[in-house]
């Protein structure tokens, strides 16, 4: 929060206007106090007429850019700052002030300049971790690795746990592909009690997400133990837990994950989340149904349900395999007309909604729904392109399903 004594201190201290009359000092002093009172329609009409009586009063351009800039008339707040820093091109803080809203419009490259000469002026003032971890992020935008490097180690040696700087390093050596030092810059940010645990979890799982199997053959014990080590630090935050369960995925090892899900679920019914409480049941059933276990499969659909009667992934799996055994099938069709109600145009429900359809001897009825999946993304399986086909055929369009079927043989090669 600004403060006022600061301000008029800074205003007398720094900007005195000599050859104006006491009412304009005076004038620009109740402006300036009317800004800090959060004011800002009376503070800029204040200023404005003193800019109109002299338009070379720096701190009058000042504050009238703060203004500006507080009611999103950028253009007209860089302007004016921009001649005030002209008209005493000693004072820091108009060019500060400059550079802070250059980086409040993404600007980095307008603000980058500014903020060099800043630290380099005024170091005790301007030197600061986030300063200089902007500038290692845009030296890094410049393709410009060392110079970033030089600005991320400047920011840890001032704060070793400052985390923006240390993930800058991080992305440093990912460049330099020195993982050694990736991984430990990534220990550093998940060991620390000042980030939050969204954040820590947003890194891991956008490793994860692309990471290739040949750097998870090389790499991936050191990754497993970064998501090991966010669980046991953040034990009741659940997306931490879903990223472990994401490992678990990935290894194959489907009793850890049954395991997981139980650990997400625990911590969802605790937290009264009946969407992740349905979705950890869900995924366990998913699971069971995968190892072949069908009685426990179906058991934890029926208690994912329970917690969350229109979650839509639950619904459309279950209907799905009930249909596949050929099993209450009015109860599928009515889980799977939820779903296509929900997402009208996901493909993979439409597909399963329509072969109940057909499974039920509604094949009429179901050839529309196969020809909507056909235009979201339906001809891209050949579930469903084979599904479309054995409808054709029963309908006794024999060419057409001649024609879907070949589709799909060819997606399965």
């Amino acid at each position: 929060m600004r403060k006022i004594i600061f301000s008029l201190m800074f205003l007398l201290c720094c900007w005195m206007l000599p050859a104006q009359s006491v009412d304009i000092e005076n004038a620009l002093v109740d402006a300036v106090a009317a800004y800090e009172a959060g004011n800002l329609d009376a503070a800029e009409r204040a200023l404005l007429k003193l800019h109109a009586a002299d338009s070379t009063n720096d701190a009058v351009l000042y504050y009238l850019a703060m203004c500006e800039w507080e009611k999103d008339y950028q253009e007209s707040a860089v302007a004016h700052l921009k001649k005030a820093a002209e008209l005493d091109s000693t004072n820091t803080w108009y060019r500060s002030a400059l550079a802070n809203i250059y980086l409040g419009r993404g600007d980095y490259a307008a603000a980058a300049p500014l903020m060099e000469k800043l630290i380099v002026e005024e170091p005790a003032t301007f030197s600061n971790p986030y300063m200089l971890t902007v500038l290692g992020d845009h030296s890094l935008q410049q393709y410009k690795d060392s110079l970033a490097m030089t600005y991320f180690e400047r920011a840890l040696m001032l704060d070793p746990l400052y985390a923006p700087a240390e993930l800058g390093r991080a992305q440093v050596f990912d460049i330099r592909h020195n993982y050694i030092g990736y991984f430990s810059s990534l220990t550093n940010v998940v060991v620390n009690a000042d980030v939050k645990p969204d954040i820590k979890v947003q890194y891991i799982k956008h490793m994860y997400e692309n990471v290739t199997p040949q750097f998870y053959w090389v790499w991936g014990d050191q990754m497993n133990k970064l998501v090991d080590t966010l669980t046991v630090i953040h034990p009741d935050d659940i997306p931490s837990q879903e990223l472990k369960l994401q490992t678990c995925f990935i290894k194959r090892d489907m009793r850890a994950a049954i395991e997981r899900c139980g650990i997400i679920a625990r911590l969802a019914a605790e937290q009264g989340d009946a969407s992740k409480l349905a979705e950890a049941y869900g995924n366990t059933g998913d699971i069971y149904h995968e190892i072949g276990d069908e009685k426990n499969s179906f058991r934890f659909y029926e208690a994912a349900l329970k917690a969350d009667p229109g979650y839509v992934p639950t619904l459309n799996n279950y209907a799905y395999y009930l249909s596949l055994k050929g099993k209450s099938l009015r109860k599928a069709l009515k889980m799977s007309k939820v779903t296509i109600e929900k997402e009208p145009d996901n493909a993979t429900y439409l597909d399963t909604y329509a072969w109940i359809l057909h499974l039920l001897g509604r094949d009429a009825e179901a050839k529309p729904y196969f020809k909507h999946a056909m235009i979201y993304g339906g001809r891209e399986s050949a579930t469903v392109l084979e599904h479309y086909s054995e409808v054709l055929r029963a309908l006794g369009e024999n060419d057409l399903a001649d024609y879907y079927k070949r589709l799909s043989e060819q997606k399965e090669k």
